[in-house]
């Protein structure tokens, strides 16, 4: 990977990629003319296998910009792409009856090239993303107040839900402990009543006896 570079540019070449040219320049056509952070997420995102190699080659001219020129990416935009053709390596396979396929192994030779904007052009982006962050700061500012206002808001309707909560919780604790409580002076009348109901039977069987042995006394004196 050679580089050159020139007052107002930055160049950075790729020699003997193994790709065919045509398939580069499809991707070369979508970063020329862009800014160069652009130019690095699109082909960031880009679903071809040529795509990190020329996102490689691309930070290297960017680097080139930076070192001798000490220009940030902010302020450079693609300014020429290009893929030529390298050599052709051939490559066959043998096929049925004797038969030979051929088979071209393309390469290409890369170059880009990134150049600083315009004085002009510099401010006005400069100006266009001062503004834009200003907006944006806006936004988040409001945007963020609006979630404080319905995060305080939801938190007073929980606090009330769970006061409410308790106390339909302390208002049922205590029917229940009432009745509970119902329950075991009605189990304590029922075991004083069947105590008593037991005591009743004692005193009658042994009344039951008492007669029983003064009618036989007579008999057996008469005997």
């Amino acid at each position: 990977m050679a580089t050159e570079t020139s007052t107002v540019e930055a160049r950075a070449t790729l020699r003997y990629l193994h790709t065919s040219p045509t398939k580069i320049r499809p991707i070369l056509d979508l970063i020329r003319n862009l800014p160069a952070e652009d130019a690095e997420r699109l082909l960031q995102l880009t679903p071809r296998s040529a795509g990190d190699d020329l996102l490689k080659l691309l930070e290297s001219a960017i680097a080139n910009a930076e070192h001798l020129h000490s220009v940030g990416a902010d302020e450079l935009y693609v300014k020429t792409c290009f893929a030529d053709e390298g050599p052709i390596q051939y490559r066959g396979r043998p096929r049925a009856r004797g038969r030979y396929f051929r088979t071209r192994k393309r390469t290409s030779h890369v170059t880009i090239i990134v150049a600083r904007f315009e004085s002009d052009e510099l401010e006005e982006r400069r100006r266009k993303a001062e503004a834009s962050a200003t907006q944006t700061g806006g936004t988040r500012r409001a945007r963020a107040e609006r979630v404080r206002r319905s995060r305080a808001a939801a938190a007073g309707h929980d606090h009330d839900h769970d006061h409410d909560h308790d106390h339909d919780h302390d208002h049922d604790h205590d029917h229940e402990h009432d009745e509970e409580l119902i329950e075991t002076t009605e189990a304590v009348a029922e075991g004083e009543l069947a105590t008593e109901a037991a005591a009743n039977e004692v005193d009658e069987a042994g009344g039951d006896a008492s007669a029983d042995d003064s009618t036989d006394a007579p008999e057996g004196e008469e005997k």
